[in-house]
């Protein structure tokens, strides 16, 4: 109708159209949640406003101490714009195209899909606080990339207590005269101030895995910490969940708690989101997307369709049957030996995880110079061939599988001395010949942001830095060493995606040289029985996300002479 005076609104169904002629301006799937409007705050280290950290109005009496940011104008549709890209239009020319291509798939899945729920009064919260969670190893790139990106909303980090210093004098209230307070006071004034700032007002919190596990105890004594875990859990209206996959163990502490939270707005952030085991596999979904428990059981478990009860069950018990009639419809077809059951069970997978898994290729690894991965075996030195000749006859004589003795073995392989960071080698060792691999010893610790200063050094273009000795560990987790151009492991691990991870630091978008990994094993060691386990690990991770067939790891993993 060319001659219609739109009068447009939003319809939860179908997007914003004209209530005159029908006329569809914007798609439901691209309709924005409100942005914030927000200035002259890009950080931290940044100080706001007095008037900007005013408490408002709590509209949730029991957090009303912290207070909540309530307006009309965020209800408000955006009607100027067709897309999300119209909404920051400067960002777009900054982001390379699989970048952008996530952040469509985070948007649809987020926002433009759910754009019904955040109009509802219920709803009010969600997206309005975003918590971001992450490993300590990646809080300074955080801090870095906020900064870098000129965020034009508040942003509260939340760290451990050895490094508050490096991001915040003391609280206000704490000058003056009078008794210094100890750290583990400030630090607490610290968490109580950022967390009043971010219910004050839109804004994001970032802490550290650490630090939430420590502040969502429930059985806290003091008042204070029963409400910092009551605004953890109930207060976020998006979770964010940097490298996701840790917390996958069902024992896990950590994944308990993180599944309280009660938001089912959630992004995981995973470079290897298959680990070990479709056990584990089956908790990062879930802990990802909670709602995937009951889907698992609609599809797979006939009684849940027919029973009405089933669904009000406690969360824990309907987990646990989903993961039950996962392992046994999906997983166990998959590790079948025949192969038209394993491309069944690998559909099934699909089927249920394409629309909420984003998986990107790596095809910017086209324009990098290359990657060149050698596994190396090694023949010990003298003093390491006689601790791995003791330990293999100990393991010999052991029931069962020694972890204790295994974890030895591994650590001799790497470093003599390295047995000594191990409580239980006092079972296998006397202290005189303990004492004789004490002067080998070197020593690593560092508090974390120093590391972040070691790494900017390393990195540092034309510097005098030419070798950096990491924690496989550390090296794990999203942190860049670009200007590395050989990465030796001397570790050997079970879980293939820490190597993969650890060879991720330096093989990534930035790097300029040809990359090239040395993986080091002690021939005749249970190392080499790692490597072939590891193989099948990283072949079942492959078919998961490949659309076409990988042959079989014990094809392709032919002995070279």
């Amino acid at each position: 109708m060319e001659n219609c005076q739109h009068e447009f609104k939003l319809d939860e169904e179908i997007g914003i159209l004209c209530q005159i002629c029908g006329f569809v301006k914007t798609e439901i799937k691209y309709v924005s949640a409100p942005f914030m409007e927000h200035t002259g705050w890009t950080a931290e280290s940044k100080p706001q406003n007095e008037e900007d950290s005013e408490l408002k109005p709590d509209e949730d009496e029991d957090l009303s101490v912290f207070g909540n940011h309530t307006s009309g104008e965020d209800e408000s549709v955006s009607e100027e714009n067709d897309n999300v890209w119209d909404l920051i239009p400067e960002l777009s020319p900054k982001l390379h195209m699989h970048q952008k291509k996530a952040f469509e798939f985070l948007w649809q899945n987020i926002a433009g899909s759910l754009v019904r729920h955040l109009w509802k009064k219920t709803s009010k919260k969600i997206g309005k606080r975003p918590l971001v969670l992450a490993p300590k190893t990646t809080l300074y790139t955080w801090y870095k990339e906020f900064i870098k990106w000129e965020i034009p909303v508040p942003v509260h980090l939340i760290h451990g207590t050895r490094s508050s210093r490096v991001f915040k004098p003391t609280p206000a209230v704490l000058r003056g005269s009078g008794p210094r307070p100890s750290q583990d006071v400030v630090h607490i004034l610290d968490c109580l101030e950022k967390m009043q700032k971010w219910h004050a007002q839109p804004s994001v919190l970032v802490m550290g895995y650490t630090s939430f596990l420590t502040l969502m105890r429930e059985d806290a004594k003091y008042s204070h910490r029963k409400y910092m875990a009551k605004v953890l859990r109930e207060s976020p209206g998006l979770l964010i969940l940097d490298e996701g996959h840790n917390p996958r163990s069902t024992k896990s502490r950590l994944r308990k708690v993180l599944m309280k939270v009660e938001t089912d707005q959630r992004i995981l952030l995973s470079g290897t989101l298959f680990q070990n085991n479709f056990c584990e596999y089956f908790n990062t979904l879930s802990l990802a997307r909670p709602m995937f428990i009951k889907e698992v059981l609609k599809t797979l478990d006939p009684k849940f369709k027919r029973k009405k009860k089933g669904a009000q069950k406690a969360r824990h018990l309907l987990e646990s049957r989903a993961r039950k009639f996962f392992l046994d419809n999906i997983a166990s077809k998959i590790n079948s030996d025949e192969a038209e059951e394993k491309m069944q069970g690998l559909n099934m997978l699909r089927n249920m995880t394409n629309g909420f898994i984003d998986v990107y290729e790596g095809t910017a690894s086209d324009t990098l110079p290359g990657l060149q991965i050698y596994t190396i075996l090694m023949n010990p030195t003298d003093i390491q061939h006689q601790i791995l000749v003791k330990l293999h006859k100990i393991m010999e004589k052991c029931p069962g599988y020694p972890l204790e003795v295994e974890l030895l073995i591994t650590l001799a392989s790497i470093h003599p001395s390295l047995i000594n960071s191990s409580l239980c080698v006092k079972k296998f060792y006397s202290m005189e010949e303990l004492m004789e691999l004490e002067s080998q010893e070197r020593e690593g610790e560092l508090e974390l942001f120093e590391r972040g200063r070691v790494m900017d050094k390393f990195e540092e273009l034309g510097g005098a830095s030419r070798v950096l000795l990491a924690s496989i560990t550390a090296c794990a987790e999203g942190i860049s060493l670009t200007a590395a151009s050989r990465v030796i492991l001397l570790d050997s691990e079970w879980n293939p995606s820490k190597t993969k991870q650890a060879i991720a630091r330096a093989f990534r978008p930035g790097q300029q040289k040809m990359v090239y990994v040395y993986q080091l094993l002690a021939t005749g060691t249970v190392e080499e029985d790692k490597y072939r386990r590891t193989a099948w690990k990283e072949w079942v991770s492959r078919m998961i996300f490949s659309e076409e067939f990988v042959e079989d790891p014990s094809r392709w993993q032919a002995e070279k002479d």
